[in-house]
């Protein structure tokens, strides 16, 4: 996944989740740094938001077609 700022662009990783007290937090890498994000119950709501948007949800639907659509670019030579 790429991660895009006026500081430049980074590869990005999610490496674990995991829970901690009233905490989510998501483990991973930013280009090469080690990151670790904490998401509270405040923010819950928000990330969900977030998650069920219509540009969201369309992606998850398409995602089949997406990674059909590479393969087969990908066996014919094309990218």
């Amino acid at each position: 996944m790429k991660m895009e700022s006026p500081a430049g662009e980074f590869d990005v990783t999610f490496e674990a989740v995991r829970r901690e007290k009233d905490k989510l937090i998501i483990l991973g890498k930013a280009g090469v740094w080690d990151s670790r994000m904490s998401i509270d119950s405040s923010e819950l709501g928000s990330l969900l938001k977030v998650l069920v948007s219509r540009g969201a949800i369309s992606f998850l639907l398409l995602w089949p077609y997406f990674t059909l659509k590479r393969k087969f670019r990908h066996l014919s030579g094309h990218k």
